[in-house]
């Protein structure tokens, strides 16, 4: 599910570690082996019922799950699907855009919703933190603006290009 129009915010639900084994970045920069990320159930089961709560209350506009290829895939799929673009704040550029960590999910909210998202939250025992707000015709993290054009061009005719 993707968002489909400006002023809402983004928040990235579940903590990031440096999940790099087995994941996309380590398959294209060719590094083998390393420690998969582990899964923490209880954790897992305490973001389904966060989700399910912030579904049934209408809580999220939007919800995408971090999975193959981390936040940089989940933000490049949300942005193109409508063609909304974001602007995203990261402390830590590398890790939050590739890492795999498993239990993580982008939602978007009216910032009307934000203290009922942060109590469930809180209550889930799940971390919750403010990355972004959705409008304009970019992706932008931090200092680095993408067009959607060009991020729509790089998405579908890349792998077409390489393998015709």
């Amino acid at each position: 599910m993707s968002f489909d129009r400006v002023g809402l915010e983004l928040y990235l639900l579940g903590e990031t570690g440096e999940d790099f084994a087995g994941s996309e970045w380590a398959f294209i920069h060719g590094q083998r082996g390393g420690q998969a990320p582990q899964s923490d159930l209880q954790a897992a089961m305490r973001l389904n019922s966060l989700l399910v709560a912030g579904r049934t209350e209408e809580i999220f506009t939007a919800a995408h799950d971090l999975s193959q290829g981390g936040l940089s895939a989940t933000l490049t799929e949300m942005v193109l699907r409508h063609g909304v673009g974001v602007t995203v704040k990261l402390n830590n550029p590398a890790v939050d855009l590739l890492s795999e960590t498993p239990g993580r999910v982008v939602v978007a909210i009216d910032p009307s919703k934000k203290d009922s998202l942060l109590a469930h939250s809180a209550k889930a025992k799940i971390a919750c933190s403010l990355i972004g707000i959705t409008g304009g015709d970019s992706l932008t993290i931090n200092d680095v603006v993408i067009s959607l054009t060009e991020l729509r061009t790089a998405h579908t005719e890349t792998f077409p290009r390489l393998f015709g």
